[in-house]
């Protein structure tokens, strides 16, 4: 498999939609690993810092989202995606609700910011055209 673009023809006039897209393989299971800023202590009062993040996959970001309607709270987001990602915390295979409410809001942000860096494209390109003279072009989103 390649990484590739896909052409949409649309309706209406509107000019063809182009996606960049990135079949999965292997590479796409990657795992990062991460030192928290501040870190979380276990019940023996061991501090753990280090530890390992995955790729997140769109089940994980559909089914997370779903979690947080259902219990009708969507605060809870970040905590269901980073509880399905992270793969290790110190000598922890992953990480639960409750470890999560246990770190710093430092190491919160830390890992939410890092969640965002690896699940977003670095340079997005999409195409457009101007409401005004109706020129198509393609726009390029950075997101770093």
């Amino acid at each position: 498999y390649r990484a590739g673009e896909l052409t949409v023809q649309r309706t209406g006039g509107m000019p063809p939609a182009r996606y960049a897209f990135c079949p999965q393989e292997p590479a796409m299971h990657q795992e990062y690993e991460f030192q928290l800023p501040c870190g979380f202590y276990d019940e023996l009062g061991q501090l753990h810092q280090f530890g390992r993040m995955r790729l997140a996959t769109a089940l994980d970001e559909m089914e997370s989202l779903t979690n947080a309607q259902q219990q009708g709270n969507l605060n809870l987001l970040p905590a269901l995606l980073l509880s399905r990602v992270i793969t290790q915390l110190g000598p922890f295979a992953g990480v639960d609700g409750y470890m999560l409410q246990q770190l710093y809001a430092a190491d919160v942000a830390y890992l939410s910011d890092l969640y965002l860096r690896l699940n977003s494209p670095e340079n997005l390109q999409l195409q457009t055209t101007c409401p005004q003279c109706q020129v198509s072009y393609q726009v390029e989103v950075i997101s770093r």
